[in-house]
């Protein structure tokens, strides 16, 4: 959070006890930044959300691409989202990992109440890109594949929420961390075979 709103800024560490600041990478408001573990085209590439506060537009995630990490450009719009449960804001989550399909993405969503004092529900699907070309979109999950259910991800700092933020691949099996309710952090597990044969 900067005096320009919320903002993504790039810091570089060769030993993590020193670090370079390089300043605001991409313009404000913006967050839900998730690089890409690898270059595609000898290009970093990153998801990003823009703020969608201005509601010239329904939230979305994009994508923007790098030579340096640095200098950003070639933005573009990647998925807005799928039904009522992520029409308020949608972003990434985990990032993104290589499957023999392309690569997959667990992201996150979210719709509000009426009540303006209620943030609303925060909710997980996946997504399927193209290996070779990421704004290529082959596959999603119809519906959430996590939701708010427990009582430690309804009840909290902020209620009603599951955020994917991490995961950790071994073999089939897939461990999603996430955040629950701004309170707490959770682990939940997925086959891998299960959660592509959700994807359509």
């Amino acid at each position: 959070v900067s005096r320009h709103g919320v903002a993504t800024a790039l810091a570089s560490t060769n030993d993590f006890e020193t670090f370079t600041r390089h300043g605001i990478i991409l313009p404000p408001q913006n967050k839900d930044v998730l690089l890409f573990p690898e270059r595609i085209r000898d290009e970093y590439v990153a998801f990003h959300r823009p703020d969608p506060s201005a509601h010239f537009t329904s939230p979305e995630i994009w994508l923007a691409s790098s030579p340096d990490l640095i200098h950003w450009g070639k933005h573009a719009p990647l998925h807005a989202g799928a039904g009522t449960w992520a029409m308020s804001r949608v972003g990434g989550g985990v990032p993104p990992f290589r499957v023999d399909e392309g690569w997959l993405e667990i992201y996150h969503g979210n719709t509000k109440t009426r009540d303006i004092h209620v943030v609303g529900t925060y909710s997980a699907a996946a997504l399927l890109l193209d290996a070779e070309n990421p704004h290529q979109v082959l596959k999603r999950t119809p519906d959430p594949i996590m939701v708010p259910e427990a009582d430690f991800e309804r009840e909290g700092f902020v209620q009603n929420v599951v955020f994917p933020t991490g995961l950790v691949e071994r073999d089939d099996l897939l461990q999603v961390h996430y955040g629950a309710a701004d309170t707490y952090c959770g682990v939940v597990e997925w086959s891998k075979k299960e959660l592509l044969e959700l994807l359509q």
